[in-house]
């Protein structure tokens, strides 16, 4: 009997969205960061934007923060953030840019 590791769990996003081309989450380097609540996250997760597997930083199972490059928000849209792991992969949540 081998134990199954906990499902990854993607909560929410912050934010949830924005205008085309406009910065969230402002950093200090000039660049958008998105902030996602998850349940089960590992230091090795990482958070998928549109198909992109972005630079993650965990800040705990329930915390992951990503720098999101801004082609990735350039154009209105509805684009799918899911969160993977050596153990799978999480639900999908939408990122709207409108």
């Amino acid at each position: 009997y081998e134990e199954r590791p906990p499902t990854l769990v993607l909560r929410w996003l912050s934010p949830c969205g924005t205008s085309p081309a406009k910065d969230f989450n402002l950093q200090p380097n000039g660049q958008s960061a998105l902030a996602v609540d998850c349940e089960n996250a590992i230091p090795t997760s990482l958070i998928i934007f549109d198909n992109v597997s972005l630079a993650t930083s965990y800040g705990g199972p329930n915390l992951l923060t990503a720098l999101v490059p801004p082609k990735l928000y350039a154009r209105a849209g509805r684009y799918p953030v899911y969160l993977v792991n050596d153990f799978g992969e999480s639900n999908r949540l939408e990122f709207v840019v409108e």
